[in-house]
């Protein structure tokens, strides 16, 4: 008998429920030890294959673990198990991150810089959910979660981003269509086809340029609707809807890193429920979700040692914790440019 049958049966038995988090924790952290392989890999088509289909997985089972961890009590009984489920996430993180490096090319898969034209524009009226560091395998439980419902056919299919991946340039780069210019000015401010892209305000204008039919509005203009004729009352006349959603980022980015896949399974529900309350409320069959940028998130702590030094020595870069805009050639040991 399977450790995962042994779940099941235990969570099936009397009293069963009250020991979920603790059955979910030791599960989770099964999976991922199974799951955690040496790469040999030299071509980069096959790590991104490979990851779409099974490796997103481990990102998956390590989130679903801690998540289980941080509800249980007694959590000094799992310390030890903690401790081997970290090693060997990180181990994989850090042989992922130096293969995908290595191998990388931007050219393997679409950009969202084509995203307008190649997923959002239809003839068919279209509701874009865009939820601010959705990550792949966030993604796919989505995707799993709405075709469980029976409602919804889906279909999944990967874009790459733009670098670096951070919100001001994800989401002006899925605004672009056709030749329209995409440009980083400086700070936060990134135009496309001339306008600025910051705020929502500012991408409806961006997007009714393109089609004057077209809405940008945030997830709360939508679930704040009292009833459903205000919702069609919203919706009405309207071609293609850009819907921003932001749970997972705005937690991260708020001290509250620790929460962030807590913030992930509300995104889930959040993503999952909003679907139907459009689809009938205001008649809408075509929903597009994606990010625009995704994350990377360990429990312990960063070393000392995994650092870099900052070697921007000019006023005018951009020197943030995760990455550098600068007007020169870096050539440094953890830099790529």
């Amino acid at each position: 008998m399977s450790l995962e049958e042994i779940v099941v049966r235990k969570q099936r038995a009397h009293f069963g429920f009250r020991y979920e988090h603790q059955y979910q924790a030791i599960l989770n952290a099964q999976k991922l030890l199974n799951s955690v392989t040496i790469f040999n890999m030299n071509r980069f088509s096959d790590l991104v294959k490979d990851y779409e289909d099974e490796l997103y997985l481990i990102d998956q089972y390590y989130r679903k673990f801690t998540l289980h961890l941080d509800q249980i009590d007694e959590h000094a009984n799992f310390a030890s198990l903690q401790n081997v489920v970290e090693k060997h996430y990180k181990q994989f993180l850090d042989e992922i991150g130096r293969t995908w490096n290595e191998l990388f090319s931007l050219d393997e898969r679409p950009s969202v810089l084509d995203f307008y034209d190649n997923y959002a524009k239809s003839k068919t009226k279209t509701v874009v959910i865009i939820s601010d560091a959705l990550r792949y395998e966030i993604a796919k439980e989505i995707q799993q979660s709405v075709e469980n419902e029976k409602k919804f056919s889906t279909k999944m299919t990967t874009i790459f981003s733009v670098l670096p991946s951070v919100t001001e340039f994800g989401k002006a780069a899925s605004l672009r269509s056709g030749q329209e210019s995409y440009e980083y000015l400086s700070g936060n401010d990134v135009h496309v086809n001339g306008l600025p892209t910051q705020g929502t305000k500012a991408r409806d204008k961006v997007l009714k340029v393109k089609n004057p039919n077209a809405l940008a509005i945030t997830y709360s203009d939508v679930v704040d609707r009292s009833n459903a004729k205000e919702l069609r009352d919203l919706f009405n006349g309207k071609e293609i809807i850009y819907l921003y959603h932001d749970q997972i980022d705005r937690t991260g980015d708020h001290g509250q890193e620790m929460q962030v896949f807590d913030a992930a399974e509300r995104t889930v529900k959040e993503l999952k429920a909003v679907i139907p309350y459009i689809a009938n409320g205001a008649n809408v069959q075509r929903f597009v979700i994606t990010g625009d940028h995704g994350f990377i998130y360990t429990r312990s702590a960063i070393e000392e040692y995994e650092k870099i030094e900052n070697p921007s020595n000019l006023e005018n870069d951009r020197v943030e914790r995760r990455l550098l805009l600068v007007i020169t050639n870096m050539m440094k040991l953890g830099l790529s440019q």
